[in-house]
């Protein structure tokens, strides 16, 4: 009995301190449909993760060959962020705390024409 106690007290306590320590939302990834381009090394949303925390984003370039064109852009089409990352960058911070709430969009876009895009929220 004081096992089977120990054990679900120590559950408890992962599942806690794991919600805990998570405190950005991670922002899903995903490909444009094909636009023909370069058929090497292609940009692919394995080669990179973003997160939203407190209305940063955050960018952690995994791979990355050739310069990629980041930009974010508003529900009612408002660019409101553009940069190009150099292959050396490894990460990047976008601060969107000043932007109103709603529904962005986020696009990495390479020289072979490849886009990828995520969609995330502003509250």
């Amino acid at each position: 009995m004081k096992r089977k106690m120990i054990s679900v007290l120590l559950t408890i306590v992962m599942i806690c301190s794991t919600t805990f320590f998570v405190k950005a939302d991670q922002v899903e990834i995903r490909r444009t449909k094909s636009q023909g381009g370069v058929r090497s090394i292609l940009l692919d949303p394995s080669h990179l993760m973003v997160n939203l925390n407190n209305n940063v984003i955050h960018v952690d370039f995994l791979f990355l060959l050739r310069d990629v064109n980041v930009s974010v852009v508003s529900s009612d089409g408002r660019q409101v962020h553009q940069q190009v990352i150099s292959p050396q960058t490894s990460s990047v911070d976008i601060d969107l705390s000043g932007e109103e709430s709603g529904v962005y969009m986020v696009y990495f876009t390479d020289a072979t024409g490849v886009c990828l895009y995520g969609k995330f929220v502003i509250l």
